[in-house]
């Protein structure tokens, strides 16, 4: 069995993550609710792993599942606009290939 078999097994059978597709996307929009949406509740329950701060563009976070280990990208864009801001999060599950290339630290030079 590969390792991304076991990656869907793991996550597919667990309480928080089996909420979670493997793409989730959210909006507010100031001044308009009715047209705002949320991630999914079971996100709140990913613990930070790691942030990574690039110089530009949004801010992206590893969050990760303590009961299957499972981790996802979270990413959120804001935009300033006069009549109504809008914030977007964006939820993407990693494969354990990206999930050792986000979480193991670099090699000393």
């Amino acid at each position: 069995m590969s390792s991304d078999s076991n990656n869907d097994v793991r996550h597919q059978h667990c309480s928080i993550c089996s909420q979670l597709k493997d793409y989730e996307y959210a909006i507010q929009v100031g001044g308009r609710p009715q047209k705002d949406t949320f991630l999914p509740d079971a996100s709140d329950k990913l613990k930070i792993a790691r942030m990574l701060t690039p110089r530009l563009g949004p801010w992206v976070t590893i969050k990760q599942c303590l009961e299957c280990a499972t981790c996802g990208s979270f990413r959120t864009t804001y935009e300033y606009l006069a009549f109504g801001s809008e914030e977007e999060q964006f939820y993407t599950r990693l494969i354990e290939e990206e999930t050792l290339e986000y979480l193991t630290p670099p090699l000393p030079e």
